[in-house]
This record gives structure tokens, sequence and C-alpha cells, in this order.
């Protein structure tokens, strides 16, 4: 990863577990735990401010949000300070040793791109078996490179 959310992330290598293609925001907000005003923080999905409904917001408009991927996030009052449609990514990632699963977001633009992909895929049970073996589907994503 090329980003520093997080203390350790840069260079970081992570492994994608998920993605939604979404509006992103910036925001800067007093946690509900105490403590000083959290600047310019990335990331938060428009599904995370209460009652976002299906518009994007712009810049300087201000939210509750219902995010909780950070202490005191959850319920403090927000101001957008970005705003830009894109696709997120849920990574894991390990960073000083320290595994950190499901970190919510990171953008493409933060994410280097390798040579080699590593996918996750899961097999899911038919049911049936023919000599005493059982069948399963494997449902595999794929990625396709694009010039840049």
């Amino acid at each position: 990863m090329k980003t520093d959310h997080m203390q350790g992330m840069n260079g970081a290598k992570a492994t994608i577990v998920g993605s939604y293609s979404t509006t992103v925001y910036a925001v800067t907000y007093t946690p509900t735990t105490g403590g000083g005003k959290v600047s310019n923080h990335k990331w938060v999905i428009h599904e995370e401010l209460k009652g976002a409904g299906e518009q994007p917001f712009a810049a300087n408009n201000r939210f509750i949000l219902e995010a909780n991927h950070m202490e005191g996030m959850d319920g403090a009052v927000a101001t957008i300070d970005s705003a830009e449609q894109t696709t997120v990514y849920m990574v894991d990632y390990t960073s000083k040793g320290e595994k950190v699963k499901n970190h919510k977001w990171v953008t493409e633009s933060e994410l280097s791109h390798n040579e080699h992909f590593f996918i996750r895929f899961k097999c899911f049970p038919l049911g049936i078996s023919i000599s005493h073996m059982p069948f399963y589907i494997v449902i595999i994503p794929y990625f396709t490179k694009t010039k840049r």
C-alpha cells in the first residue's frame, strides 16, 4: 500500500478482501469519546453517513457518522472535506508483525499494482457426490490489467 492513514500502512503488503463502488469522503470530526478534532480522516463511505439517501454530497456538508471503524466515530458530527466517486477496498495487512483484518477503507490510487495478484476464493458444497466425492462450485474473481 502507498498510504499512511494508519501508522505502518505505507509499504505494507495487503490482501483485498472486499470492494465497493461508492462515494468516498475525507471528513473532519470530533470523536464522541473525547479528545481532539480529527482532520481530513480518510475514508468514510456514503453509506456511513446518517440519512445519506441516494445522492452524493459535496464538501462542507455536515452529517452524523454511522461508521465504527475508528473509536469515537459512530455518532460524531462530521464535515465533509472532499468527496469522490470511486471503488474502495477493505484490506487485510500486516504492520510491524501485527495483523490487521478488514481495514476500512483504501482507494485504488492508494494501492500499488503488482504483476502478481493473490486472490481469495470460496468453495460452496453442492450436497451431491459421485463415488463418495463431493462436488463444489468454485467462485473465482478475476482481475484485468489496465494501461495507466
